[in-house]
């Protein structure tokens, strides 16, 4: 059931945020999870596909680990790497990224799924997106850049599809962008996710072919409805709290 899928999208995107928050991973959010997660439900699962989906993802993980091990080995000492961390106190501020998190990826989803149907789970990711941040700018920039670089990202999408190239060149395509987005990332958030769009949708395009106009404009919608969602989330949230800062 569809609800079924909103609720686990839910449950997901508050214990990862919990898990980050305590023990200082990041980048912030449940944005990677809530991609797998929604992307898993939106196709048929047997035993044998989900087993792939698990052997897949673990050697890409794997693999990913020991090339940045072996990049690294000159640079980091073994007890840099095993050193523990502290974990850091769920207090109130942690208390309102979880709530914020949870009411925006409920709502997103629930709104997407119903107006929309197709690859709803866009909208959780995008939404996460908008809710996480040090402050109410933070988000709300956050947000905007992931609209308007989904919004660039989807048109080129759009002439990339139009062109109609080989698989081979898609692939290389695909991997000339995911190196691109690990060097912009943390430098410029909406240039990143302009090659993130690109990449999801030629990943999407090439597992289970389908219209290139409707797949654009589901990404584009969902994206839409995640940030705006958010967005008001997160204002929601700021004016709450707000209001129950004691007076000086």
């Amino acid at each position: 059931p569809l609800m079924v899928g909103v609720v686990a999208l839910t449950v997901i995107a508050v214990v990862v945020t919990a898990v980050a928050v305590r023990f200082h991973w990041g980048p912030g959010g449940a944005i990677f999870q809530l991609f797998g997660a929604g992307a898993c439900l939106s196709l048929p699962a047997t035993a044998s596909t989900f087993g792939a989906v698990i052997g897949i993802g673990l050697g890409a993980v794997l693999f990913s680990l020991v090339v940045t091990t072996v990049l690294s080995v000159r640079r980091i000492r073994a007890r840099d790497v095993f050193a523990p961390i502290d974990p850091v106190s769920l207090g109130t501020a942690s208390a309102e990224v979880l709530l914020t998190t949870g009411i925006g990826v409920f709502l997103a989803s629930t709104v997407a799924a119903v107006l929309v149907h197709g690859h709803w789970y866009w909208a959780t990711v995008a939404a996460v997106a908008a809710v996480t941040g040090k402050d109410l700018h933070a988000r709300l920039a956050r947000g905007t850049l992931r609209f308007l670089g989904t919004a660039v990202g989807v048109a080129l999408a759009a002439c990339l599809f139009a062109l109609q190239p080989p698989l081979l060149v898609l692939i290389l395509i695909a991997c000339l962008c995911q190196g691109a987005i690990e060097l912009l990332v943390m430098r410029n958030y909406g240039l990143a996710m302009m090659l993130i769009t690109v990449i999801a949708l030629t990943m999407v395009h090439l597992a289970s072919p389908e219209a290139p106009g409707a797949l654009a404009f589901d990404r584009l919608v969902e994206t839409t409805i995640g940030v705006v969602i958010g967005s008001l989330v997160t204002i929601g949230s700021s004016v709450v709290l707000a209001r129950l800062k004691p007076a000086d």
